[in-house]
């Protein structure tokens, strides 16, 4: 096997399968040319995780249907909610997601759903599966505007009311 070197360094193999060139003064082989574009820059570092709010022992979040905290639905039809909740005690695992219309429990949610954004953001592992999901008739819910909140209970008892949004039934 025959290899040629040219003027700027760049090294052919005859009779192989690599071409490449000297990567600078006594440096190794490099597959990349120097008038190539430079390789993507890695992936960004992870954002430092939020710290949570102090003095919460329950936290979490009705997520927002198409950025609006309110959720509109005819009288008779499905309310259906999502969001996510966690324990701050890290010890202590989500027993339980009441979903409140006007300070009252309507139905239970869905537990354990994936929510891999909210362990990533908040630096918890132990929220990876900290998403629920809620659906109830509207049947009963007089027609005009309601709170609309979740309460979460950890294992320990301790409990709390995710932020609030405002149910419309017309």
């Amino acid at each position: 096997m025959k290899a040629s070197t040219l003027g700027f360094g760049l090294v052919l193999f005859l009779g192989g399968f690599a071409l490449g060139y000297f990567a600078g003064r006594g440096g190794g082989f490099a597959t990349q040319p120097p008038w190539a574009p430079p390789p993507p820059a890695s992936a960004p570092a992870a954002a430092p995780a939020q710290a949570l709010p102090a003095g919460q022992p329950v936290v979490g979040y009705l997520d927002q249907v198409d950025g609006k905290t309110v959720i509109s639905v005819a009288g008779g039809g499905d309310v259906r909610m999502a969001g996510w909740a966690g324990c701050a005690d890290a010890s202590q695992a989500l027993s339980k997601v009441e979903v409140l219309v006007d300070n009252g429990p309507k139905t239970t949610a869905a537990l354990s759903l994936p929510r891999h954004d909210v362990a990533v953001s908040l630096g918890r592992p132990d929220f990876e599966n900290s998403g629920w999901a809620a659906s109830f008739p509207a049947t009963g819910v007089k027609i005009g505007s309601h709170r609309l909140a979740a309460r979460a209970t950890c294992a320990n008892g301790v409990s709390g009311v995710l932020p609030a949004f405002t149910l419309i039934v017309h």
